[in-house]
């Protein structure tokens, strides 16, 4: 068995692994070189980075779920989940250097660019039950089968067979593997990047457009013409273009006033429609954008069509929740409740990510929410303080619904409340 660090700098090494290796492991394109597209650019994780609209879906989503508060229940015999103190040692700090909103960033990551994200788990030493996490570069895992992930070594060639987390073999080193969306008898997710590959293509396309029309483009933009009478040889015409260009060309020199001899003058062309298009393109490929990571468009900062922050983004908001963020939120609360199982050999303990930290207004209108919950006997008090990230009050003086007075059973009505006298009938 090679070291562990090995094993690691190896695999977040993997970059460099040629389109011929993905072709013989079965691995994603979209973490190598790219992949073709008929717009004539090559669409990649390094490629679709650059389109801001795709950065910053990666950012939001990530920092969103990874900053969520995260803890450990106990079902036990109570009604109500109960909170596990001390919280587990590896639901702050996975690794030594590492904390849990870093570590979760880079799954969600993983799982934004490439559809899996793999997860070494190292349990050398037992301090705990485990000693470290490490997300692996996901270029450099391919699953051989439900039970075996070959992690491949690019700079050294080493070729190192790990069991799956869900095989629970005892060994050392195990592999715990985290799938998006996936096809149909598949081992492998599917890459968000590789699926559009050819809608991500045309916005790269046009993106190099506008950054070559702004370097290039000599403004004021027209065609120079020179009387008949003055004769320009090829030479003459070349240092008059250079000459031109040198002055107005690029952004820095827009503007500035043209001094024509000779008898030229300057006729300015019209527009091109693809250079009028461009600005139009580029609202194009934020929508296209937040359709394929399912991000409202205003946290991209597009704000056509709305008004402010009022109902309708308030709404588009929960809706990013529900339909976006909870899809990533069940699969790794899912797979670190079987870990944190595992670890303690307790199957009733789970792994919660409080997802309501999104959806929750401000503090007074939350308390008051609750507040009034639990006087109408809706929620309990425990239940009320599981919301807030707390635990039960003590010998379960919190278990038990408050039922309001007005529908308590008489017999159960303490002698000392005035009981409203009921009106005699005619």
């Amino acid at each position: 068995m090679m070291r562990i660090t090995d094993l690691i700098t190896g695999a977040l090494s993997a970059r460099s692994i040629s389109l011929q290796d993905m072709f013989n492991s079965g691995g994603d394109l979209s973490m190598v070189g790219g992949m073709g597209s008929h717009a004539g650019v090559r669409v990649g994780v390094k490629q679709a980075g650059q389109l801001s609209a795709v950065y910053g879906s990666w950012r939001i989503i990530s920092e969103a779920i990874s900053t969520l508060p995260r803890n450990l229940y106990s079902e036990g015999d109570t009604a109500v989940p109960t909170l596990v103190t001390p919280r587990p040692a590896w639901l702050d700090r996975p690794s030594q250097h590492e904390l849990w909103s870093e570590f979760l960033g880079q799954v969600l990551m993983s799982l934004l660019q490439d559809g899996n994200a793999f997860v070494l788990l190292d349990w050398s030493d037992f301090n705990d039950g485990l000693a470290a996490m490490s997300v692996l570069a996901p270029d450099s895992c391919v699953r051989e089968s439900k039970e075996i992930v070959k992690i491949t070594n690019r700079a050294t060639g080493t070729v190192t067979l790990v069991p799956e987390f869900l095989a629970e073999s005892g060994a050392s080193l195990e592999v715990m593997h985290l799938r998006g969306m996936t096809a149909p008898g598949s081992l492998h997710g599917m890459s968000p990047i590789a699926a559009c590959a050819e809608t991500l293509g045309v916005s790269l396309a046009a993106q190099r457009y506008g950054a070559s029309f702004f370097k290039n483009d000599a403004t004021p933009g027209g065609v120079i013409e020179i009387p008949p009478e003055v004769k320009l040889s090829d030479t003459g015409r070349a240092a008059t273009r250079e000459a031109w260009s040198d002055l107005f060309a690029g952004p820095d020199r827009a503007k500035r006033v043209a001094v024509l001899t000779e008898g030229a003058s300057y006729k300015k062309l019209q527009v091109a429609p693809g250079e009028a298009q461009f600005l139009e393109q580029r609202r194009f490929t934020v929508q296209e954008v937040a359709r394929i990571y399912g991000v409202p468009p205003h946290l991209l900062q597009d704000n056509a069509g709305t008004s402010g922050w009022g109902t309708a983004m308030a709404e588009q908001n929960n809706q990013f929740v529900v339909h976006s963020l909870r899809p990533y939120l069940e699969r790794i609360e899912a797979r670190f409740t079987e870990l944190a199982r595992r670890i303690a050999g307790d199957s009733s303990v789970s792994v919660v990510i409080n997802e309501e930290a999104l959806l929750r207004g401000a503090t007074a209108e939350r308390w008051s929410v609750l507040r009034s919950n639990v006087a109408a006997g809706v929620i309990t008090a425990d239940e009320a303080r599981l919301a807030e990230n707390m635990g039960p009050l003590p010998d379960g003086a919190g278990a038990v619904p408050w039922i309001p007075l007005a529908q308590a059973p008489k017999e159960d009505t303490p002698d000392n409340i005035e009981q409203p006298a009921q009106q005699e009938k005619e």
